[in-house]
Formats: structure tokens, sequence, C-alpha cells
């Protein structure tokens, strides 16, 4: 690629990983304003539910609080949770600006790019990719199904709906990838570490790595020395790593269809929930819990936000489900044409560099 056509994707990529992490402050916004000042907030003070606990790949009704919690409060605490998460994604790695002029030069995210400089194009890259899997599916015979089908069952009020896509990214997390072996691989390489040599860190020093590891792996190693992502690329992620992220990404997957879990999902949704919970715990590992609960509001808050913030503001704010969908598509697709670029570039072998040698000057005949 020459430096040109360089520097136009990088400019493009950053205009459009900025734009969309300024949709993401709508969201927020919105979502904050929803639970206070609208007739949402009194329907969701009005009500109340017992949200599934889940670690280990287990999330069901079965682990449920056993005491109803009002949804205002479980709304409230998770929009609280998000923008925690939010300020720990604009700290990350490199500071936000400093990532986006590293992207306006390189034309692409790397391993030591800042999260919400990441986030954008991941999340709408993904979002194509699904919708892509999705018609596919669909043309083969295999539905995705719905959130909710009112003629097989009931759906839930908006309240609920709303109160329910809050706090899926924070449960769902914490069962699927944060409290399960996926979280724990720093630990259990330390203790094998252990039974082998003999050697390891104190009992404290232990439960700290431990603790530490479950909200971010990334961290955990660079603590104890192992290969990190940011530093080492795909490197950085150990071979248990990859078995538990293909473990936990089906589990997921087959978590959609689960049997009474109140949604109409079909087979079909096994395989693009099974994608998309691939990318989020790579994300986990790469970056930590805060990463992984952000890709996953994406998909089931942020657009939830902009279709009831559309509906109950009325005016250019009936616009946000339009535009954010839109925007995801535009910039997704750019993602993946840098993505398959990169790719394509990585795996055709390039023509090895020839030392050209000049000719030396032929003497001349010497005449007597």
């Amino acid at each position: 690629m020459s430096p040109t056509s360089r520097a136009v994707l990088g400019w493009i990529s950053t205009i459009a990983a900025f734009f969309v992490f300024l949709t993401y402050i709508v969201a927020m916004g919105m979502a904050s304003a929803l639970v206070t000042s609208t007739q949402l907030a009194s329907d969701l003070m009005s009500s109340s539910g017992r949200p599934a606990l889940g670690a280990f790949y287990i999330y069901s009704r079965d682990t449920a609080f056993h005491v109803p919690v009002s949804l205002w409060l479980l709304t409230s605490v998770c929009i609280l949770i998000f923008a925690t998460c939010f300020a720990a994604g604009l700290r990350s790695r490199d500071e936000f600006f400093s990532s986006l002029k590293k992207l306006s030069k390189a034309g692409r995210i790397t391993s030591s790019s800042n999260w919400l400089v990441a986030m954008p194009l991941i999340s709408c890259g993904l979002y194509v990719v699904v919708l892509i899997v999705t018609s596919i599916l669909e043309l083969g015979g295999i539905p995705p199904g719905s959130l909710c089908d009112p003629t097989i069952n009931q759906c839930p009020t908006q309240a609920r709906l709303f109160a329910g896509l809050a706090y899926a990214p924070v449960g769902e997390e914490l069962a699927y990838r944060i409290i399960t072996p996926l979280g724990l691989v720093i630990p259990i390489r330390i203790f094998w570490r252990r039974l082998i040599t003999n050697q390891g860190p104190s009992t404290s020093k232990f439960l700290s790595i431990t603790g530490l590891s479950l909200l971010s792996p990334e961290r955990a190693k660079r603590k104890t020395g192992y290969p990190t992502f940011a530093t080492n690329g795909w490197r950085g992620i150990h071979w248990l790593e990859w078995i538990f992220i293909v473990i936990s990404s089906v589990l997921f997957g087959l978590a959609h269809i689960e049997s009474g879990g109140g949604t109409n999902w079909g087979v079909g949704k096994v395989v693009t929930a099974a994608i998309s919970g691939f990318v989020i715990a790579i994300v986990f590992v790469a970056y930590g819990a805060y990463a992984a609960i952000l890709l996953h509001w994406f998909f089931d808050f942020y657009f939830e936000i902009s279709l009831v913030g559309g509906s109950t503001f009325g005016g250019p704010f009936s616009l946000l489900p339009f535009l954010f969908v839109l925007t995801s598509l535009i910039v997704g697709a750019l993602s993946l044409l840098v993505a398959i670029g990169w790719v394509v570039r990585r795996i055709t072998p390039r023509p090895s560099p020839t030392t050209y040698k000049t000719p030396e000057p032929e003497a001349l005949p010497i005449q007597a």
C-alpha cells in the first residue's frame, strides 16, 4: 500500500471510529435520561424481577435472585457499570486520542490500540458479519428466530425488555467469560508450574493474581511475566485460552435456544451467537472484562436505547435508530474490507528482493 493510500485510509478509519464513539456517548446519555425522566422510568420503578446469576457456563432461571429486584435499580446499576467500563476503556493501552492519532497514520488498529478506538471498528465489523451469516442461514432454511414472537408466547413489556437487555451484557459475561475457566487460565498455569517445579508466588500473591485474572487476563499476564496480547499480538494468547475461547463460544451459542429461556430464537441463532461469543471471548482475553461487557453492550443494549429513546423523545431523536444502524453498516463494511486486505497481504507470498550487481567494465585490449 502506497503512503498516500495508507494516509487516506487512516483518516477515514479515524473519522469513522470517532463518529461511532460519539454515538456511544449519545446512547449512554439517552439511557440515563430514559431511566430518570420518562414514563419508562416509572414503569421500571413499578416492576420487579429476578435476574439470573451465572458462573462457569451456568446461566438460567434456576440460578436467579431469590428476592425480586426493582427493575429500575437493576437497570440503573447496569448503566453505571457501563459508564465505568467506558471510563476504563478511555484509559486502556494508549490514551484515546493518542491511539486515534496512530490509527490515522497506520490505517488499521493494532494489538496496542486503545479499546474505544478499536471497539467501533470491531463491533461494526462483527455486526455486518452477523447480518451476512444470518442471511446465508435463512437462505439455507435455518431461521435465526426472534427475541420475541407474540404468536408463540407473550412478549415482555417494554420496561422488562429494556431492563433485560441492560442486564444481559453484565450477567452473561459473568457466566460465559469472566467467572469461567477462561478467566482462570493464568492461575491454572501458575498452579501447574508449581506442581512441576515446586516454585511459584506466595499464597497471597496467587490469590491477588487470581482476582486480577478474572477481571483482566492481560494485566495478570503482565504481572506474572507471561506473553501479552499488547506486546506479542496473537502469540500472547495461550493455547489453553484458545480451547476455552472455543468452549465458551459454543456454550454461549447453545444458551440462546435453551429450553425455557423465555425467547424464541431458532437454530440459526446458535451460529451467530457463537460467532459473536468467539470475538467477545478474544476481546476479554486481550483487553479485559470491561471490553467484553462493552462489546456485548453494543449488540444487546446500544440499539435498544436508540429504539426506545427515538420513540420516547421523538423529533430528531426518532432518526437515531436509522442513524445507528446505517453508521454500523458503513463502518462495518469498511472494517471488513480493511481486515480482508490485511489478511490477503499476510498470506500472499512476496517476491524475494534480488540484489543487482553492477557489472564491472570490460578491460580494454592492450595494443602493442
